[in-house]
This record gives structure tokens, sequence and C-alpha cells, in this order.
């Protein structure tokens, strides 16, 4: 099935709400990766702690899609490659907040250098 099939398929009320999850998902992450920015061109090493915080908020929520997807209804009622393609994509979005932990880490231990 093509993605923009996949996008044009009805939801359930189950499904919106799995929808509506995964995009407050990806805003989370997106203003983590703003934060890794501007901590990254500042050379902020207390965003570290921001960051964190709004990982433990992406773990969460991923934890939370993740074990709708595997288990009762919407396994049962969504298609097996929308099941598999939005595992991968808030696997993806879990592993870029991740990463964002790790920039801030090597910041907090003057692993990137100030300016030349």
């Amino acid at each position: 099935m093509r993605p923009l099939r996949l996008l044009r398929q009805p939801f359930h009320g189950d499904q919106r709400t799995l929808k509506l999850q995964a995009l407050r998902l990806g805003s989370i992450v997106d203003e983590s990766l703003c934060l890794v920015l501007e901590a990254l061109s500042r050379n902020d090493a207390g965003a570290g702690q921001r960051l964190v915080a709004l990982d433990d908020l992406v773990d969460q929520d991923y934890a939370t899609i993740y074990g709708q997807l595997t288990k009762g209804r919407l396994l049962e009622s969504m298609p097996r490659e929308v099941v598999v393609l939005t595992a991968l994509a808030i696997r993806a979005l879990e592993r870029l907040a991740d990463h964002g932990v790790n920039v801030s880490c090597r910041i907090n231990h003057g692993a990137m250098d100030a300016d030349p």
C-alpha cells in the first residue's frame, strides 16, 4: 500500500487519538531539536537538564503509543503496514530525542570546542 493511500483511509476514534499522540510526540521532538541547536550555538551547558526532561516525555509517549500499537483494538483494526510504519516513525522520533541528549552531554563535558 502506498503512503498516500494509507493517509486517505478513514480513521476511527482510537486511530485519531493515536494520530494526535504521534503528532504530540513529533512536536516535543521538534522542541528538543530546537533546544539542541540553541545549546550548540551558545555552548549552553545548562540546556542538558531541559533536554533530559523533554527526552523523558518522549520516552513516555513512545512507550504509550507503542503499547497501543501492539496490543488491543488498534492492532486488530489497523492494517499491518500502517502499524509497522507508525512504529518505525515513532522509533525514529524517539532516537532523535536521544541524540539531542547525547549532544547536550558532549556540551556539558566540553567535547565541543568554544569559538575558535
